[in-house]
C-alpha cells in the first residue's frame, strides 16, 4: 500500500462511531417519548374521518418506522448500482494490471524529427 493511503475499514470507523452515537440518540429520544405520552389521542384521516384511538408514543414509533422502511426502500436501489459498478472497476483494473507493460523505446536511442520545411 502507498504511504498516505488508507483502508476502507480505517476510513470509516469513526464515521461507523459517529452514527452508532446518533442512531442511540435517536432511539433514546423515541424511548423518551413513547413514555412520557401514554393518554390515547383520537386517529384520523381525512376521508375516513375517525378511525379510533391509539397512544400517541405508538402512532409516532409506526410512523418512524415507515419512514425509515421507505427510506430504505429508496435508497437500496443506488447502493445496489453502485456496488455492481465498484465492483466493475475493480475486475477493470484487475485486468488492466495483469497486463504485460507496453514496450518502451530504449532510452539511448533517440527519436530525431524531419527538419521543418
Amino acid at each position: 500500500m502507498a504511504p498516505g493511503t488508507t483502508t476502507r475499514t480505517t476510513r470509516s470507523r469513526p464515521l461507523k462511531t459517529v452514527r452508532l452515537i446518533f442512531g442511540a440518540l435517536v432511539i433514546l429520544a423515541l424511548v423518551i417519548f413513547l413514555l412520557s405520552n401514554r393518554a390515547p389521542v383520537a386517529v384520523s384521516f381525512f376521508p375516513f374521518g375517525t378511525l379510533g384511538s391509539a397512544v400517541l408514543g405508538a402512532i409516532v414509533l409506526i410512523a418512524f418506522g415507515l419512514g425509515m422502511l421507505l427510506g430504505m426502500l429508496i435508497h437500496v436501489p443506488h447502493r445496489l448500482r453502485a456496488q455492481r459498478r465498484a465492483k466493475r472497476a475493480e475486475r477493470q483494473l484487475a485486468a488492466l494490471r495483469a497486463q504485460p507493460p507496453a514496450p518502451q523505446a530504449p532510452a539511448d536511442e533517440t527519436i530525431s524529427l524531419p527538419p521543418a520545411v
